[in-house]
C-alpha cells in the first residue's frame, strides 16, 4: 500500500476515457457545459473508432484537457480519502486475496458482512436482477408524461383572414 506501481496502468487509462467521454460526449463539464466535441467517424461492423473531425479551437481542446484533468483528480482524491477512511477494510481483503487469491461472491459478501457488520446480499441481488432484466428495462427510467389538454376545433383552427378591397 502507498507504493506506486504499474498494476494500474490499465485503470489509469480507462479513467482517462471516460474522464474525456464525460467531457467531450456526454457534456457533463461545468465549464464547457451540455455540449458535444469532435464528430466522431466509426467502423461500426468493427466496433472501433476510425477517426475523429475536430470541431472546436485550440483553446476549446485545451479546457477540455483542463476538465478531463479535474475530473480524473477529484476521483483520485475521493478514491484516496474512502480508501485511507476504510484502511483496516482493505488490508483485510488484501489479506484474504493474499490467502486464498480468489473470492467467490458469498466468500466476499461473508467478509464484507464481518468487516463491516452489514451484508450486501441485497445489492448483489439487485445487481443480479437488473443483469437479467431485458435491455429496454435497463434504459433510462421512464418518466410519467401528462397527457396533452384537449383543446376545441374551434381553437385549433385560426378565424379566416378577410379579402383585401
Amino acid at each position: 500500500f502507498g507504493e506506486i506501481t504499474s498494476g494500474a496502468q490499465d485503470d489509469i487509462k480507462r479513467a482517462s476515457n471516460m474522464a474525456r467521454k464525460m467531457v467531450t460526449d456526454l457534456g457533463m463539464s461545468d465549464v464547457l457545459g451540455p455540449r458535444s466535441f469532435g464528430e466522431k467517424q466509426e467502423l461500426v461492423f468493427l466496433g472501433r473508432e476510425i477517426s475523429e473531425q475536430k470541431d472546436y479551437s485550440d483553446k476549446t481542446a485545451e479546457s477540455i484537457d483542463d476538465e478531463v484533468d479535474k475530473i480524473i483528480r477529484e476521483a483520485h482524491e475521493t478514491a484516496k480519502k474512502i480508501l485511507t477512511e476504510h484502511k483496516d477494510h482493505l488490508i483485510a481483503v488484501a489479506d484474504t486475496l493474499i490467502e486464498k487469491e480468489t473470492l467467490e461472491g458469498d466468500e466476499l459478501d461473508e467478509l464484507f458482512e464481518s468487516l463491516v457488520g452489514k451484508s450486501t446480499k441485497n445489492i448483489t441481488e439487485k445487481t443480479e436482477a437488473w443483469r437479467e432484466s431485458p435491455a429496454e428495462e435497463k434504459a433510462a427510467p421512464k418518466r410519467r408524461v401528462k397527457k396533452a389538454p384537449i383543446i376545441p376545433d374551434s381553437l385549433q383552427t385560426p378565424p379566416p383572414i378577410p379579402d383585401a378591397p
